[in-house]
């Protein structure tokens, strides 16, 4: 549970960093004994490591602005973060690549979603700087919903392995590359 804006880092003195897993058991979520309005930010930075996302992240209890940093994210879970900012990103602000994996929701496999849209608010922006792929050729789906908000992709989609398929819900699409 977070109850306070969290940042986890793996970058020391070296400015290098290391690898990131959150395992299909590790829900991280706001507490919702808190009611914090708004709710917590989370944030994660590998540095030039990974970050895998392997549960759900804001699941029951939607997070505030979501940051991801890493020289690769891989995302096999959902972000939650309604009304609020999630930004993918590269280790200094450079481009990324965002590699999707399937997960398991213990009903059969699912494709992962970056949902930021909510009722009776406004969305948050999706920013994606770098490229999306899937693990398996044409298996992997990629949705993301921003409601009012904007999704922003910097690179390629799909050009190292082609995506299962891509849907977007936004305001405003760019979808890059």
């Amino acid at each position: 549970m977070v109850e306070n804006s969290v940042t986890i880092s793996t970058v020391g003195d070296s400015g290098t960093g290391a690898d990131i897993v959150f395992s299909a058991k590790a829900l991280v979520q706001a507490d919702p004994a808190n009611n914090e309005s708004p709710p917590p930010n989370f944030a994660a930075n590998a540095g030039v490591g990974a970050i895998t996302i392997g549960a759900p992240l804001g699941l029951f209890d939607s997070l505030g602005a979501v940051t991801l940093t890493g020289d690769r994210v891989n995302l096999g879970a959902d972000i939650y973060a309604t009304g609020n900012n999630v930004i993918i990103q590269g280790p200094t602000a450079t481009a990324t690549q965002l590699v999707l994996f399937g997960g398991t929701n213990g009903n059969g496999n699912f494709d992962p979603q970056i949902n930021t849209s909510c009722d009776g608010c406004n969305g948050g922006n999706i920013t994606i700087i770098g490229s999306v792929d899937a693990t398996t050729t044409g298996v992997e789906t990629l949705t993301l919903q921003a409601g009012t908000g904007e999704i922003s992709i910097t690179g390629d989609i799909g050009a190292k392995v082609p995506l299962g398929g891509v849907s977007l819900s936004a305001n405003g699409n760019n979808d890059g590359g």
